[in-house]
């Protein structure tokens, strides 16, 4: 089946958030105080690459892809829930997109 442009958008999106996540990790990173901000630095490297993943997983439509999106945008949702703003909207009109898109679920089900 060929890709849905919703699908297409959304691996875009997260190969974009993988790298601006890494660009906050570099920052951390570069901190002359070591301690929480090294931890902090590391945890996003690891997240960024997932972002980078998942969007690889939905750009193929590979089903590990798209959980790991949904993963990814619950634990993306639950730490921005104090924090209404652009991104927590953003991340429920993804997270609603993925799981209950008709088209989604079909691009998903010939795989």
């Amino acid at each position: 089946m060929k890709r849905p442009g919703g699908i297409t958008f959304v691996s875009i999106l997260s190969w974009l958030n993988g790298l601006l996540i890494i660009g906050f990790a570099v920052f951390f990173l570069s901190s002359d105080d070591v301690g929480n901000d090294q931890w902090i630095g590391i945890a996003e490297i690891v997240i960024g690459l997932l972002y980078f993943v998942s969007g690889y997983g939905l750009w193929k439509l590979k089903n590990w892809g798209l959980g790991l999106a949904l993963l990814l945008q619950i634990f993306s949702i639950a730490l921005s829930i104090y924090d209404i703003h652009p991104g927590f909207i953003g991340g429920l009109l993804i997270l609603s997109y993925l799981a209950f898109s008709p088209t989604v679920k079909k691009a998903f089900s010939s795989n």
